[in-house]
């Protein structure tokens, strides 16, 4: 059966069965005053030509004579000249009409307009899909603040900007204190708690931090005049807690000196903060602020509110932490993973294996247990949410701990933890119901005076 190129609307397509053609005319895929050529040089419009063929094939069938149908063809070829027997070249503006375009039906132009309209809708579909997916993304990184980031990289970043607060003691020599009145100390060099980085030169902890350096001195001679005390029982012949009170009241004049010559033969020498993972660089630390409404005689519970201060170190460094905004602050929630790196010591062998010369500052995580304020009740002022109960193992020496976001974000500063009493002393209570306040308590802190360090802990050198 002939092929012949087809011309329509100015594009050329085919070639193509003559029969295939007509079907696309009445389809109404060609127009009906389409252009046929054998060799895109000659165009005869198509209903000439068809009309021809028509006449081809009904002569054709087996009713037509073989002389009829020859003379039909004879016919035909007077309107339309046969195809070469060999293809004929391609037309540089001719667009092939593929299988799919001759054999599948096409019902009208107005299918291929609903084509288009599916298509459109389809389209518009899918970006709506994608935005609704960028704006989760940026929810996510803008509103869920545990995102972002993670704590194994927080951890490491942070470790410069953490340390442990020390008091190095002398005697009244200048020497490194390591034993009174024939009795040894274990280290001239007294870890406290921690503190962590909060601008070049201030670090943030808890005010019950600093007063432990400022009672350090009193509390060493205590411990020495108590072993002086329980040693000189002892060769009295003591044995019992009766017998011990009646030695002690016996003496209580020589034991009343004896501790003021104590206090006299021990010194501050300095004031510290170790940096971790630092090689053990240390910062002297020369003033502190205090939260106004601490107080370290009183037994109120809404001290632990207050219980936030801030140390000044007479050296700058360039690493610090990050403190959340109070909008991440008023977001925070139940649940929320959180986490802190300090030093932990109570109980631990060797005070967490500390070693003061080089520390490495220890990682703990948990959640958030519950956030209220320090009436134990969620206000619906979010300002007066600042106690943070949490489940991150806590015991004594992670007072003053950065606790912190997956995204770097401090939140809070550790400040108690829940024990229970032992004959060895405090143990902590395994319903891991621990204490922090929320880090804009520092707001007040950083306006109060600063105090000298010399003047704080009564040191007159």
């Amino acid at each position: 059966m002939a092929k012949y190129y087809i011309r329509n609307k100015g594009k050329v397509y085919g070639p193509a069965e003559e029969n295939k053609i007509n079907g696309q005319i009445k389809s109404g895929f060609f127009e009906a005053n389409c252009y046929l050529s054998a060799d895109q040089q000659n165009w005869i419009p198509a209903n000439q030509v068809l009309t021809a063929a028509r006449v081809v094939h009904l002569a054709s069938t087996p009713q037509t004579s073989a002389s009829s149908a020859q003379s039909n063809v004879n016919d035909a070829n007077q309107f339309f000249p046969p195809p070469a027997s060999t293809p004929l070249p391609q037309f540089n503006g001719g667009i092939p009409l593929t299988p799919d375009m001759i054999s599948t039906p096409m019902t009208s132009v107005a299918k291929k307009k609903n084509n288009d309209a599916f298509f459109a809708i389809m389209f518009a579909a899918i970006t709506v899909l994608f935005l609704i997916a960028g704006a989760l993304l940026v929810y996510d990184k803008f509103f869920n603040e545990s995102a972002g980031g993670n704590f194994a990289e927080v951890c490491n970043d942070y470790q410069n900007a953490v340390g442990v607060v020390t008091v190095v003691l002398e005697d009244s020599d200048g020497k490194l204190l390591t034993e009174v009145l024939g009795q040894k100390l274990n280290e001239p060099e007294i870890p406290i708690g921690t503190a962590f980085a909060i601008a070049g030169n201030r670090f943030a902890t808890n005010c019950h931090v600093a007063y432990g350096v400022k009672d350090t001195k009193e509390s060493q001679a205590d411990m020495i005049l108590r072993k002086i005390i329980f040693a000189a029982a002892v060769n009295s012949g003591v044995k019992t807690d009766s017998e011990l009170k009646r030695f002690i009241e016996n003496n209580k004049s020589e034991i009343i000196q004896l501790g003021k010559d104590l206090k006299a033969k021990i010194r501050v020498r300095r004031v510290e903060i170790r940096l971790a993972h630092s090689n053990g660089k240390a910062l002297r630390v020369t003033g502190v602020q205090i939260h106004p409404r601490y107080s370290a005689n009183s037994n109120e519970f809404k001290n632990s509110e207050f219980d936030v201060a801030i140390l000044h170190t007479s050296e700058t460094i360039q690493k610090y932490c990050q403190l959340a905004d109070k909008e991440t602050l008023y977001r925070l929630k139940v649940g929320q993973e959180i986490a802190y790196i300090g030093f932990p010591m109570e109980g631990l062998l060797d005070n967490g294996n500390l070693n003061l010369s080089n520390p490495e500052a220890t990682y703990k995580n948990g959640s958030i247990n519950k956030i209220t304020d320090f009436n134990n009740v969620h206000s619906q002022n979010p300002d007066e949410n600042k106690s943070i109960i949490h489940s991150i193992p806590t015991v004594g020496g992670a007072s003053g701990s950065p606790v912190f976001l997956a995204n770097g974000k401090v939140v809070a500063i550790v400040w108690g933890g829940n024990h229970n009493r032992g004959s060895s002393g405090r143990i902590a209570s395994a319903a891991q119901h621990n204490m922090a306040v929320r880090i804009d308590s520092l707001d007040i802190v950083v306006k109060e005076d600063i105090i000298d360090i010399r003047k704080w802990i009564g040191d007159k050198k």
